[in-house]
């Protein structure tokens, strides 16, 4: 049969006899002989010839004492039935579609499993053979071992593929499980888990599990029933962490864990365990586990060692990270609870940070417009004595200051409070860097404050200053002239009529007539005098600084003819009038007392006379 290479694919070019004939005959076609196969082993491992139905006939290389004779467990078999070949994988696929197609093919991969469970990578090349009439008659060709190279390039890749995970995850348990994820997928290993370190004497326990599809059911749930459970010390997991250093368990037993139901359950055989360090200290264990037996890989146990570090420094830094968070969370939590706002100031008093629950209000002390600007820029002014003067100096002087209030007129003519406390803040070498604080809106207080303030002091009905504040007023007023030697008059004012208004129309029709009266005499007085209602139909106003009684008398005389004006009651025209006493501070009076006194005197002159009028205390001559 004469076989020949066809280095195209297409028809034989050249044949050679039926039996294969020695390159040369003599002692120099030896030496050329032996040549060749020295060439073919210093470029490859083995040289392997394939028969028509692809069935390995021919095998000779340079490592044919390594491992189980390959003849005896190869050949007479196509590579597709070889032991340990992952014919699953698209490189094999490439591989056998060369050789169903009768295509010549160069270094194309594919990967097997050997005996002591390691994963080796082959690179092959092949020519076809066909006899003269050109039917295929099998292949020729050379393998060699790659897995040194791609071992390496695995285990960079493997290391660079945990690093992005890494650098990609969220939380720490994110983290944990995408560098399993990944190493399980790249190695080929069925389960991982990671253990934390919970004492010194290396009690662990399961935070968080993986498992690859091919598991069984009963080994996932084990898994999961597991999980947050304590495992107690003296087993592999306690010896991992008193060491610091990886290991690898070819087939595991029962008797060298107490973890001793896994391997009951789960049927795991291999497996290697690697330290997550943390500043030197043992913090978790990644333990990888497969239900096939599987000899130590001294690449893997070296990367690991690098991936276990790497793995402990994210860790540290996800926690730090965490706790960072936390008490932001904490610290925010608390403003909000306690105050509106976290502000800060630098040295020369301009906001640089400002956060918290008004931050969007454009009158709120925040806003980005705001920022780079002192206080008093921002259209606050301070309420408290001294103003802004008083609360620079004590910035100044760099003291912690607390509830200091701060007013801002709005568009609205509304005003807004604001109450801020701070302290200051200094560098590592004691040098003042500005203030920090807190502020919190006072606005509904002060406003409640205000308007309790205002019913203390004012009459519901009409508004008007009460007879507590016009006392205060008063008293003011007559210690002010006596000071100055300065005249004030005090015109004391009754309704004529009110009493019949009150009882036949009701409380209600007299409350418009005293509303109605209260607007009158607002309308007839300067802006420096005072009207106040005493009760019932009584009211005073208070002139100041009047020349004399000419004045006095055409003020009285506006507020008898203010008073007097049409009233519409339940749709009728109802009338009431006044009746008014005069009292001349200066003239007449030497004190508060005496002055209210003589005008409700004059007063009840006035209604002596026919009411309606007005009357000076005592009558003018």
């Amino acid at each position: 049969m004469t076989l020949v290479p066809n280095l195209t694919g297409g028809d034989a070019s050249a044949s050679v006899d039926d039996e294969p004939r020695p390159v040369s005959e003599g002692p120099d076609g030896l030496e050329d002989a032996v040549g060749l196969r020295r060439l073919l082993e210093l470029s490859c491992d083995w040289h392997w010839v394939l028969d028509e139905h692809w069935r390995l006939v021919r095998l000779n290389g340079r490592h044919m004492d390594q491992g189980p004779n390959l003849r005896r467990v190869q050949v007479g078999k196509p590579p597709w039935d070889w032991p340990g070949v992952l014919v699953d994988g698209a490189d094999f696929a490439r591989f056998r579609e060369a050789l169903l197609q009768h295509r010549s093919f160069y270094e194309l991969e594919y990967t097997l499993r050997d005996h002591r469970g390691y994963l080796c990578y082959m690179a092959v090349s092949g020519e076809p053979l066909f006899d003269r009439k050109n039917y295929f008659a099998g292949y020729i060709g050379t393998t060699r071992d790659i897995t040194q190279r791609k071992r390496a390039i695995a285990l960079v890749t493997l290391e660079h593929a945990v690093t992005r995970n890494l650098a990609e995850a969220a939380t720490s348990r994110k983290i944990l499980q995408a560098v399993m994820r990944v190493i399980c997928e790249s190695e080929q290993w069925e389960t991982a888990g990671f253990f934390r370190v919970e004492d010194e004497q290396g009690t662990t326990r399961l935070i968080t599990g993986w498992s690859g599809p091919g598991m069984t059911a009963t080994a996932s749930d084990y898994y999961k029933d597991t999980t947050g459970k304590l495992i107690s010390s003296g087993g592999l997991l306690s010896q991992v962490v008193a060491t610091a250093k990886p290991l690898w368990v070819e087939a595991m037993k029962e008797t060298q864990t107490t973890w001793a139901q896994r391997v009951q359950r789960t049927g795991e055989r291999a497996t290697f365990f690697c330290p997550v360090l943390v500043d030197g200290h043992v913090s978790g264990v990644f333990a990888f586990a497969s239900r096939e037996v599987r000899a130590p890989d001294d690449g893997l146990l070296q990367t690991m060692r690098v991936i276990g570090e790497q793995v402990g420094q994210f860790l540290k830094r996800k926690q730090a990270e965490q706790v960072l968070r936390e008490s932001e969370a904490r610290f925010r939590a608390l403003t909000e609870l306690s105050s509106d706002w976290y502000w800060e100031i630098d040295a020369d008093f301009r906001l640089t940070r400002i956060e918290g629950r008004h931050i969007e209000d454009s009158n709120s002390l925040s806003g980005d417009s705001a920022i780079g600007k002192r206080r008093r820029e921002t259209g606050w002014e301070v309420e408290d004595a001294g103003g802004w003067q008083a609360h620079r100096a004590q910035l100044e002087a760099q003291r912690p200051f607390r509830d200091v209030v701060l007013m801002h007129n709005r568009a609205d003519s509304a005003r807004r409070y604001i109450s801020i406390s701070g302290e200051p803040m200094h560098d590592i070498h004691g040098a003042f860097e500005g203030y920090r604080g807190v502020g919190t809106d006072i606005t509904e207080r002060k406003l409640a404050e205000d308007r309790i303030q205002h019913l203390a002091t004012h009459d519901v009905l009409t508004g008007l200053p009460n007879r507590a504040l016009f006392g205060e007023l008063l008293a003011a007023a007559v210690h002010s002239a006596e000071r100055h030697r300065l005249k004030i008059a005090l015109l004391f004012i009754d309704l004529d009529r009110f009493k019949f208004i009150n009882d036949t129309l009701g409380h209600d029709a007299g409350d418009v007539v005293l509303t109605n009266t209260a607007q009158h005499l607002t309308g007839c007085l300067r802006s420096s005098d005072v009207v106040a209602r005493l009760g019932g139909d009584e009211f005073v106003v208070l002139m100041q600084q009047v020349d004399g009684t000419e004045d006095v008398a055409m003020v009285a005389q506006k507020i008898v003819a203010a008073a007097g004006r049409p009233v519409l009651l339940r749709g009728c025209e109802c009338q009431v009038t006044a009746s008014v006493g005069i009292s001349i501070y200066g003239v007449d009076a030497v004190d508060e007392q005496s002055l209210l006194h003589n005008a409700d005197v004059a007063m009840y002159m006035a209604k002596l006379d026919g009411k309606n009028g007005f009357r000076f205390y005592p009558p003018p001559h």
